[in-house]
């Protein structure tokens, strides 16, 4: 059981951040704090930058709440292993691409193609 419950907290808190860095502007820009600060500090085991913001999301049929998450396409992410019937290369900067998980999906009466 141990073992289990080691595989499960590895495998869970790789995608919920465990810290959050912000400023009082609510963010920071690593050129004015690098990251490799805050690696070096004790226990750290992996540091990345994060941009989120509180959406509200609507198509023909429903509307929703939820928060986005932006990827930064020059680090790899961890949810990339997880995307069916989609690929991360679809989402380009300056467009207006999104992928949502199956469950939203299905509240909003959305498939792939369709305007959110």
């Amino acid at each position: 059981m141990n073992g289990f419950e080691k595989d499960l907290k590895n495998n869970i808190l790789k995608f919920i951040p465990q810290a959050l860095i912000i400023s009082t502007t609510g963010s920071i820009n690593p050129k004015w704090t690098p990251i490799s600060t805050v690696s070096k500090l004790k226990r750290v085991s992996h540091v990345s930058s994060l941009t989120t913001n509180s959406i509200l999301i609507q198509s023909a049929d429903n509307i929703a709440i939820g928060i986005m998450l932006g990827i930064n396409p020059n680090e790899a992410d961890p949810l990339y292993s997880y995307l069916i019937k989609t690929k991360e290369k679809k989402l380009k900067a300056r467009r207006y691409n999104a992928i949502i998980g199956q469950q939203l999906a299905n509240i909003l009466k959305v498939h792939t193609g369709d305007k959110i």
